[in-house]
């Protein structure tokens, strides 16, 4: 058998025997296998990973959600894995047939990743998710994990649901509504002029996330009615949107003796 069969058969249908005889083969032992995997882990910080064997089986070997979504990044960003963990059966010719342990996969975008059983623990499962969302380009992947699930069946509808939930959460906030007052121009010589917004705007933003703004402006001596004098950026996120700042009113220049009787002003 090949590595990559090997690694097909624990990926698709959890043979952990196969483990196994990847770690004699490929580190000498177990023990070699486990020096080798802390080595690993620590590299790639998950240092709240521990690891005694590699077949999964024994309760000791233990991690965290952190640590397990940081794995889940890592096996969608290498395309062997993402490849054979999106397979619903092997196709291994002398094992053809046999079902993935992960009946979610197909399902709410569901391509992978892994499924964990263990007597007394529950049921596990390492997913990632392809899934559109209105207003993104590219589909979002998802990488998420349920731990100690009551049943196979309970796992599924969690991980669905959430899907289904963190794609509803997408939506467009309304930031700028064009004539909306932001700010007044006051001249030493008392003209003024109100800054109002040249336009409406939105952002594209996930549930609740912080939305902040700045506004940048010119200086002015004067100033017409419409004339562009800056504008107001919003971020949420990696959405921005840019609106103009304009001038609603016009700002008239200094009387001749205003200028005669404030010299200094007019040098500022």
């Amino acid at each position: 058998m090949s590595e990559r069969n090997a690694l097909e058969t624990m990926l698709v249908v959890s043979a952990c025997n196969y483990s196994e005889a990847m770690a004699d083969w490929a580190f000498g032992s177990t023990a070699g296998f486990v020096s080798t995997a802390k080595k690993w882990l620590a590299a790639n910080g998950m240092t709240h990973t521990t690891m005694v064997e590699s077949t999964g089986i024994d309760a000791r070997n233990t991690s965290t959600p952190s640590d397990l979504i940081t794995l889940g990044k890592l096996a969608v960003a290498n395309p062997v894995i993402v490849q054979l963990v999106a397979k619903t059966g092997l196709d291994i010719p002398f094992l053809t047939g046999m079902p993935s342990t992960n009946t979610l996969l197909g399902t709410a975008g569901v391509n992978g990743i892994k499924t964990g059983t263990l007597d007394g623990y529950g049921s596990d499962l390492l997913y990632s998710a392809s899934v559109p969302v209105p207003g993104i380009d590219k589909p979002l992947t998802v990488v998420g994990v349920v731990l100690g699930g009551a049943t196979r069946d309970s796992v599924n509808r969690d991980v669905t649901n959430f899907i289904v939930s963190l794609t509803a959460a997408f939506h467009q906030v309304q930031v700028a509504k064009i004539g909306e007052k932001v700010g007044t121009y006051t001249t030493p010589w008392g003209a003024s002029a109100t800054m109002v917004l040249g336009a409406s705007g939105s952002v594209f933003t996930y549930s609740n996330t912080k939305i902040t703004s700045t506004m940048t402006t010119s200086t002015l001596k004067t100033g017409k009615d419409g004339e562009r004098v800056g504008s107001v950026t919003w971020k949420a996120g990696t959405s921005t949107v840019t609106v103009p700042v304009v001038l609603s009113g016009s700002i008239a220049p200094p009387t001749a003796w205003w200028r005669l009787t404030h010299p200094v002003e007019l040098l500022k």
